[in-house]
Formats: structure tokens, sequence, C-alpha cells
């Protein structure tokens, strides 16, 4: 009977840990504990032996790596323990070598330009920005920072604080443009309450250039309430600018969509076939009512395309003046030409006359049997 005897007190760290499907589970997966030594020079003994090994030699081999696979056991709770230990105490090294860097990284640039903003961005509201920072590649490492290492990294830390600041303060812009159109809101909702006929929301008010000039100044500056007084004497001459600025953009859009050509003097918006279907609500409506449309300032569903933001210009002011508002500029993207247009085409064919060049006031002299209004 061949005896194998066990080596030394095992090492350790030549432990090995090897998962199994079967046996015991922990945590869904068994776990043997092997002595590297012991293992390595079991399997020479077997590989040596007579070939094919004797049942004796097998039952030896057996039970000896069994036992020897039982005593190693004893010494799993202290690898456990330890590999823990060690795995905690790396993770507080790394978490102590990378504040170090980013204080250090801080106090440089508090002593340069940007102390003002390192100051901002460690503040509770800015948290997500000071994750950004923290997680930047030049920062988040466990290198020490040297005069050498700062010198290497000065420029990309620079462009990441002058790009924070940029952001910053056009956000504190925004809610200063915000607080100025809630300070105007009132006034301009009387003037819109006074004033028949079609008149713009307050979010279009705001985009008008003669209330712009007024209201996107700096944010050290006051803005003149004697010429915004002054301004909202003019109201009339206001909503008349907006209808303006629409109806044009109505034409362009109209212009667009027909089938059949116009010429460069006729306005798509005086024909009897100009009727625009709502692809939100399914409402046919006419000009000049398609410029009171309510689905004219709920925003596309597609709200990234570029072609759809024709009434959006400077996005600090245009963002702030929907935050105040609680609506999105007019836009008659949503107005599409009748689809069933091209029918009264035809009956316009029928009675002699060119679609393409028949008023609305035109088709209302016709035989009540083809009147549209």
């Amino acid at each position: 009977m061949v005896v194998l005897k066990r080596s030394d007190e095992p090492d350790l760290n030549d432990i090995l840990v090897l998962p199994h499907a079967s046996g015991p589970e922990r945590r869904g997966m068994a776990t043997y504990w092997f002595h590297l030594p012991d293992l390595i020079h079991h399997d020479e003994v077997f590989n040596q032996s007579a070939n094919p090994p004797s049942e004796d030699f097998k039952e030896a081999y057996a039970l000896t790596k069994a036992e020897l696979t039982l005593q190693i056991t004893e010494y799993a709770p202290m690898l456990r323990k330890y590999t823990a230990a060690m795995k905690k105490r790396r993770q507080q090294q790394i978490r102590t070598a990378k504040n170090k860097r980013r204080a250090d990284i801080c106090q440089r640039l508090r002593q340069g330009e940007f102390e003002e903003d390192i100051d901002v961005l460690t503040t509770s509201p800015h948290r997500k920005d000071w994750q950004l920072f923290s997680r930047h590649p030049l920062v988040d490492s466990t290198e020490e920072l040297t005069h050498e290492g700062w010198d290497s990294i000065k420029s990309g830390i620079f462009q990441f604080m002058q790009d924070y600041r940029t952001r910053r303060l056009l956000v504190q812009y925004k809610h200063t443009l915000i607080h100025r159109f809630e300070v105007v809101r009132t006034a301009a909702d009387d003037q819109r309450r006074k004033h028949d006929g079609i008149r713009p929301h307050f979010v279009d008010f705001c985009l008008l250039p003669q209330v712009r000039a007024l209201l996107d100044i700096p944010r050290d500056k006051n803005v003149d309430q004697r010429a915004l007084d002054q301004l909202f004497k003019t109201y009339p001459i206001l909503a008349e600018d907006w209808r303006t600025i629409a109806t044009n953009q109505l034409r362009a859009h109209a212009r667009r969509q027909m089938a059949l050509p116009l010429n460069e003097d006729q306005d798509p918006l005086k024909l009897a076939v100009a009727y625009f279907k709502c692809t939100k609500c399914n409402v046919v409506v006419l000009y000049p009512a398609a410029l009171e449309h309510s689905c004219c300032w709920r925003w596309p569903e597609n709200e990234n395309s570029e072609s759809e933001r024709d009434v959006l210009v400077e996005p600090v002011y245009d963002d702030a003046a929907r935050v105040a508002a609680g609506e999105y500029p007019w836009s008659c993207q949503r107005l599409e030409w009748c689809p069933w247009a091209d029918k009264i085409e035809k009956v316009f064919q029928v009675c002699g006359l060119n679609p393409m060049a028949t008023t609305l006031s035109r088709a209302q002299d016709l035989d009540h049997r083809v009147k549209l209004t």
C-alpha cells in the first residue's frame, strides 16, 4: 500500500480556491480549498506510479487527498479573513490616495483663477458636477501629485474648469431670466386680456426682439422698468409684429407642403384649398384660425429635430422663457397640408376654376352646393 505524506504546514499564500458546481453551496457555488505544493506532489506520484495504477494506490491516493483537503479546510476561515482584510486595507489606501490628489488639485486651482468655481463646485446643489470632477481621468488617480505631474495635467484640468464655469454662469443667468419673466408676466397677461384678435402667448411675447432687448441683459444689471412700461403701451403693435412673424412661417410651411407649385406673387394662405390638419388632434383649421390652434404651443414628439426648432435661437433665453411660461413657443410644425385638399381641387376644376388661384372669398360666391364655409 502506498502511503502519501502531506508536506509541511501549508502557507496561506499557497492555498488554491476552486469553485465547483457540486458539493456544499456557498453563495450558489461550492468552494474547495487545496494546498498547491501537496496537490502537485500527489499528482507527480500518481503519474509516476504503475500504469495503470493499482487499486490499492488509487484508494490510498483518494483517502490521503480527502484527508488533506479536510485539513486545509481548517485554514479557509483564516484565508477568508486575511483576504477580506487585505482587500479592505487596499481600498482604504486607494481612497486616501485619490482624496489627497483631489485635495491637492483643488488647492492649486484655488491659488489660481478658479477659487470661486471650486467653492461653488463643492457645495451640495452641485453634487453632480462635483462627481464629474472627481471622476475625471486626470483627477481620479492614486498617483501622488508633484510639480512635474501638475504641469502635465494642468491644461486638461483648466479646460474642464473653464467648461464648468461656462455651464454654471449659464445656469445662473437662466434663473435670473426666469425671475425677470415672472415679474413682467402679470403686466403682459393684463395687456393680452385687454385686446381682442389673435394675440401671442406669453412665451411668444418674451421672444419678440423689442422685449428681448430689455430683458436679455447681464445679471448684474437691472431691467429698465420705465422702458418696459412704455413697451406694454404698444402691445397692439407687438401683437401685430408677432402675427406677421407667425404668418410668414406658416406661409413658408404651406409652400413646402403643397403638391402644386405657386407663383411668387401668390399667397397660399388665401387659397380656398388652404386647409391644415393638426397631426396631434386631427382638427382641420384654416388661416387665420391656425395661428390660434392650441397644439401649436405644444412641442412635437421629436424634440431633438433641429428643423423643428425654427423659433429657437438662443437656448438659454428661450429655455428660460419656456420654463416661465409653462409652454413652448408657437410653431406650425404640427400643421400639415390637409390630405383631402386634392379633392377640393377637383371640385374647382369641374367648376372651371384654377385651384391654385381661387381664393376663399371667390369660393364663397359659388353655388351653395360647393360652398366651403
